[in-house]
């Protein structure tokens, strides 16, 4: 499971189960792992302007022998589909607190 959260740097929290998760989440974490990434490097696009990517930055895994790669390439219509998704997520969110 990959979440994202934090402001500025998006700070990825990546956890492994032993066991796949069931109705999708695990109690049985083998392992989690904090990584920072800043959005510019996250989130680009492709050189003909036709997708966006996102990529994780590599994630070294206990038992995997090589560094994990994960990268999601989206398409306008999906891009456009994934904004309108986090609009309404967003709206529902409570406000930031604020700052002194």
């Amino acid at each position: 499971m990959v979440c994202v959260a934090g402001t500025g740097d998006a700070l990825l929290r990546v956890v492994s189960y032993k066991d796949p998760p069931k109705n999708g989440m695990g109690d049985d974490m083998s392992e989690e792992i904090w990584v920072h990434a800043a959005p510019a490097q996250m989130w680009t696009l492709s050189p003909d302007r036709k997708q966006v990517r996102m990529e994780v930055p590599l994630l070294s895994l206990e038992g995997m022998p090589e560094p994990l790669r994960i990268h999601l390439d989206f398409d306008a219509a999906t891009a456009d589909a994934i904004l309108d998704r986090l609009t309404v997520l967003r709206s529902q969110m409570l406000p930031e607190p604020q700052r002194s």
